[in-house]
């Protein structure tokens, strides 16, 4: 079966990983990694160089299908003022709900929602640097760039009908622990998101779980009985991730793979960059 050759891109703070994926599934994928400046404060022209150089070793003129990894983007939960169905109305609150929450403009941040006027819902926020340096990059590999979305997004959509209340959602990359808080019956809503930076490599599935209970503590929800995790992880966790823990069942999926699709309960986020024209 043929599909248009293609390439993934995997973005991190510090690293980047793109994957050249051929026209049929027998192809073999071609993958490169390369560490990167630092995304936060490196010059814009140093992170396109870096990342338009990836893209040339895989050969450019591709289609490109970015995941942000979530240690390049802030998410948090923007409840919608009353009275308020205009989208101006929403960027409003979404605006002042992250000068709130970080203590600063968010000029140099490009935000994108699943934008509700009926109830709490997702803001991502990732820095316009970064999406610059994509495009640009892009732009001289001519590459297009088909959707910029971010880690936690991206498994949302492909795991949601494998989600409930009592079963969360993290994403684990860049050391950083996303992690979705799943309330309601169909249909379940995403009631909250947590993002936590993990210290060094001792970590594992108990100490997951003390993370799951303090969320479910702070947001007075019960805790689940399954937490779907994906993304990278150390040989230690996956072979954890097998049995429950005092509990919850923690159950590992490869970041490359993709998840489920079809129709669910739960409603897809459409939090791309390029569909809500920030790269336009």
């Amino acid at each position: 079966m043929m599909r248009p050759e293609h390439c993934r891109i995997d973005l991190g703070r510090t690293a980047v990983r793109v994957t050249r994926v051929g026209a049929t599934r027998e192809s073999t994928p071609r993958t490169v990694d390369r560490t990167l400046p630092d995304c936060l404060t490196v010059e814009p022209d140093a992170l396109e160089d870096s990342i338009s150089a990836v893209l040339a070793s895989v050969g450019g003129r591709l289609s490109a299908h970015v995941t942000l990894n979530d240690d390049i983007v802030r998410y948090f939960m923007v409840t919608p003022p009353a009275n308020g169905l205009r989208m101006q109305d929403l960027r409003g609150a979404a605006d002042m709900r992250f000068q709130t929450l970080y203590g600063e403009s968010v000029a140099p941040w490009q935000l994108v929602a699943d934008w509700q006027a009926d109830g709490s819902f997702l803001a991502c926020a990732v820095p316009r640097r970064v999406l610059d340096a994509l495009r640009a990059a892009a732009t001289a590999q001519r590459a297009s760039l088909v959707s910029v979305t971010p880690a936690f997004v991206v498994a949302w959509n492909g795991m949601r009908r494998d989600l409930s209340a009592n079963a969360w959602l993290a994403t684990l990359n860049g050391g950083v622990l996303t992690l979705g808080v799943i309330a309601g019956s169909a249909p379940f809503k995403l009631a909250a998101v947590r993002t936590l930076v993990l210290r060094g490599d001792d970590w594992s599935t108990a100490s997951l779980r003390e993370e799951v209970e303090r969320t479910a503590l702070l947001e007075d929800v019960p805790l689940p009985t399954l937490l779907h995790v994906r993304g990278p992880s150390s040989a230690a966790l996956q072979s954890e991730s097998a049995r429950p823990v005092e509990g919850i069942d923690v159950r590992w999926h490869s970041a490359d793979v993709d998840g489920p699709a079809g129709p669910s309960d739960g409603s897809a986020v459409p939090a791309d960059f390029v569909q809500s024209g920030a790269m336009t």
